[in-house]
C-alpha cells in the first residue's frame, strides 16, 4: 500500500501547504494577539496559552506527523473532533478566535466523506457563529 502523500495529484500538492503550513501560522498569530490582550490578566493568559500549546500539539500529533492515517476515516474522525472542541472551547475565551475557524472548515472539506463532512462544516459553523456573536 502506497503512502497518501503518493497519490496526492498535482493540484492538491498545491493545496498542501493550506493543511500542513496555515494551521500553525494562525496558530502562532492567534497566540501573540492573546498574549497581548490577556497580558495584564496572568490568571486568564496561562490557561489559554495551555490551550493554545494543547492545539498545537493535537496539530501536530494527530494530523502533520501521520500522513499515513490521512486516508482513514476513524482516527481522521476523532482529529477533527477534537480540533473542533479546542477551536470551541478557543472562541470561548476570545472571540479572535474565530479568526481559527478556517482551519477546521479546511480539515472537514479534506478529511471528511459525505456525510459526516457535513455534520462537521456545520459544527465548525457554530463554532465561527459563536466567535461573531461573542462581545469578549
Amino acid at each position: 500500500m502506497s503512502s497518501p502523500m503518493a497519490r496526492l495529484t498535482t493540484t492538491d500538492r498545491r493545496l498542501l501547504p493550506l493543511v500542513t503550513v496555515l494551521p500553525y501560522v494562525l496558530l502562532a498569530v492567534l497566540t501573540v494577539v492573546t498574549v497581548i490582550v490577556k497580558w495584564h490578566h496572568p490568571r486568564g493568559l496561562l490557561p489559554d496559552l495551555g490551550l493554545c500549546a494543547l492545539t498545537g500539539a493535537w496539530l501536530l500529533l494527530g494530523f502533520t506527523r501521520r500522513p499515513r492515517s490521512w486516508e482513514r476515516p476513524r482516527p481522521m474522525a476523532v482529529f477533527f473532533t477534537g480540533l473542533v472542541i479546542l477551536t470551541a472551547v478557543l472562541v470561548l475565551r476570545g472571540s479572535w478566535w474565530g479568526f481559527f475557524t478556517p482551519v477546521p472548515y479546511i480539515f472537514a472539506f479534506n478529511l471528511l466523506r459525505w456525510p459526516w463532512r457535513l455534520l462537521g462544516s456545520s459544527a465548525v459553523a457554530v463554532v465561527a457563529g459563536t466567535a461573531q456573536a461573542s462581545t469578549v
